[in-house]
C-alpha cells in the first residue's frame, strides 16, 4: 500500500467520525423535538436509531483498519448515495436547504470517494480477500 493510501485511511477514518457526529446530531435534534410532543415509543425509536448509527459507523472504522472488502464497498455505496442525493437536491432547486454542514458533508464525501478510487487502495482491499 502506498503512503498516500496508508495515510489516507486516517483522513477517511476522521471523515467517518465527522459523518457519524453529524448523523447523531440530526438524531439528537429529532429526539429533542419528539420529547415534548410525542409518545415514549417514538423517543425509543430515535434512541435505537442513534445506537444503530453508532454501530454502523464503528463497523466502518473497524473494517477500514482490518481492510475488509465489505467495508470498501459499503463506503463506496454510502458515499455515492450521498453524492447523488446532494446533486438531486441541488438540481431540484432546493438551495435554501443546503447549509454549511451539508456542504462540509459533501466535502467529506468527495475526499472519501477520491481515496477509494485510488488504484492502490482498491488493490489492497481486493488482494486481502483474493490473493493471486
Amino acid at each position: 500500500m502506498t503512503k498516500l493510501a496508508n495515510w489516507g485511511r486516517w483522513v477517511v477514518a476522521a471523515n467517518i467520525v465527522f459523518l457519524a457526529l453529524l448523523s447523531l446530531r440530526g438524531i439528537a435534534v429529532e429526539g429533542s423535538q419528539i420529547h415534548g410532543q410525542h409518545t415514549f415509543d417514538q423517543l425509543i425509536r430515535v434512541v435505537l436509531l442513534g445506537l444503530l448509527d453508532i454501530a454502523f459507523y464503528s463497523y466502518l472504522i473497524w473494517g477500514l483498519w482490518k481492510k475488509s472488502g465489505l467495508t470498501y464497498w459499503l463506503l463506496v455505496a454510502l458515499n455515492l448515495l450521498y453524492f447523488v442525493s446532494f446533486g438531486l437536491r441541488l438540481f431540484s432547486g432546493h438551495f435554501q436547504e443546503l447549509t454549511i454542514l451539508k456542504w462540509s458533508y459533501l466535502a467529506a464525501t468527495l475526499i472519501m470517494l477520491a481515496w477509494l478510487a485510488l488504484p492502490s487502495v482498491y488493490e489492497e482491499y481486493w488482494r486481502k480477500k483474493h490473493p493471486s
